[in-house]
């Protein structure tokens, strides 16, 4: 009796972090999305940036060739201005909010399980690559491995996957 007492506990228990795990994914999609369509400012220069300085994409209005007009351009930050007060009136609500906590809780539990493992798996293949390498070939992985984890840690391009 102990032992399937046991496993329906298990098995909520597993179901529960499913639900949070999925309602976490899609409340950070959401919020993802939000901050993906805020208008950007454009930098100088005849090319508009796809990030704006503050890191975030730029509105994809903003790239529309031919340009926009001034009329137009302010019409859609008026509209996008609206969508994100609307947006945040919809993260105060307590629901969403709690919600929201109880995602990031349950990312953070995801991050700590998956990611030791993870750089398990990558530093296995690379020591398992660098064995059939020569030397000098060793010397060269090790610095493009060196330049590309630095351009992830600062932000600044993707790592090896």
């Amino acid at each position: 009796m102990p032992i399937e007492k046991f496993q329906r506990v298990r098995a909520a228990t597993v179901a529960i972090l499913a639900l949070v795990l999925s309602a976490g994914f899609l409340l950070g999609a959401v919020w993802d999305q939000r901050l993906a369509t805020q208008p950007g400012s454009a930098t100088e220069g005849n090319s508009v940036p796809t990030r704006t300085r503050g890191g975030r994409r730029s509105a994809i209005y903003v790239r529309v060739t031919p340009a926009l007009s001034a009329e137009q351009l302010a019409a859609a930050e008026v509209i996008v201005a609206r969508r994100r007060e609307a947006a945040q009136a919809l993260m105060k609500e307590a629901w969403v909010d709690s919600l929201y906590v109880v995602m990031k809780s349950a990312e953070q539990v995801f991050k700590d399980v998956y990611n030791p493992r993870f750089t398990v798996l990558m530093e296995g293949s690379r020591d398992a690559i660098r064995l059939v390498m020569t030397p000098a070939q060793v010397a060269h992985y090790d610095s493009l491995l060196a330049d590309s984890d630095r351009r992830r840690n600062s932000g600044t391009g993707a790592g090896p996957r």
